[in-house]
Parts: structure tokens; sequence; C-alpha cells
């Protein structure tokens, strides 16, 4: 396993990648990024070479505002591996939100079989660790306020405007 930098136009972002795909994506303020490095598993200059390709163009046209293409988001292949079979499904309906849209817990909820499961799915949500890949920030409360988000709700608003073409 290894790290990946991705360079975008809202900072460096990371992603640790495995045999079986991405892993973990890291937002450029997340700290963890310094105790990987300390574990060993940081490598910016091989490995894996279509994964970082493959993601780098993906995240380049994400970050310019557009919905991605092809190749898309849906063509990088992830590691699952860490995820409950819940979280699993969860997580794939989550893919499946409009770019630009948003649903609520409890919607998402009810399309992977759980009415009234809203917080297991925001339980579920909360353990993205490949986040804008899984978009989970396109998840919001009934009310249609933000809700949580693991790297913070700035991030959060961020990324919703940027997918309506408000970025400034």
């Amino acid at each position: 396993m290894l790290i990946q930098k991705l360079r975008t136009p809202l900072g460096v972002f990371r992603a640790t990648v495995s045999p079986h795909g991405v892993k973990e994506l890291l937002f450029p303020e997340n700290g963890k990024t310094n105790s990987l490095q300390r574990e060993g598993l940081f490598s910016s200059s091989h490995g894996f070479p279509s994964y970082k390709r493959l993601l780098s163009k993906v995240l380049r046209s994400y970050f310019s505002g557009k919905s991605p293409k092809s190749p898309s988001i849906s063509h990088i292949p992830l590691d699952w591996s860490q995820y409950s079979y819940f979280e699993k499904k969860v997580l794939r309906a989550c893919t499946r939100i409009p770019f630009g849209k948003t649903m609520t817990y409890g919607d998402l909820a009810k399309k992977v079989s759980c009415p009234g499961g809203a917080r297991a799915v925001g339980n579920a949500l909360g353990r993205n660790r490949v986040p804008i890949l899984v978009p989970c920030h396109r998840v919001v409360r009934s009310d249609r306020t933000l809700g949580g988000y693991t790297a913070g709700k700035k991030w959060k608003r961020t990324l919703l405007d940027l997918e309506r073409g408000m970025h400034s």
C-alpha cells in the first residue's frame, strides 16, 4: 500500500492505494497524512501509476466544476475491503446521487431498504474513506442543512458549491 500525491486547484490530496484500488482519499488539511508518512507508506514517485494518472485526470475535471464524463469517477477502482456489508450498500448507493444534486440521509436510508435508518446511514457515510469518489458530501439533513462531513463543513460546502457551479 502506498500514497500518491494528487495536485488540484484546492491543494494536494493524497490517495492511499492498494492492489485492489483506491483505499483512502485524504484532503489537503487532513492530519492523517503525517502519521501515514511515519509508518513508511508514503511514496510519490513509483507504484500504481495508472491509478495516479486516472485519479489526477478525474480530480482535475472535478475541480474545474465539470461533471466527470470519461474517464469518470465510476471508472476508478475502489478497495471495498474495509467496509461492512451495510456500509458498502450505503456507499454504493451514494455513488448514484447525481453530480450537483443532494439527497437526505432519510431518503438514502429508504434507497438501501432501511427506512427510518437515517442515523445508521449517517454512521456508514462517516466511515467513507474515499470522499469525492463516493460523494457523501451530497447527503444532507432532512431540513436541507449540511449535516456532518468527515473533512469538515467547509469542505462539504465547497464541494457542493463547486458542483452547483457557484464556486468562486
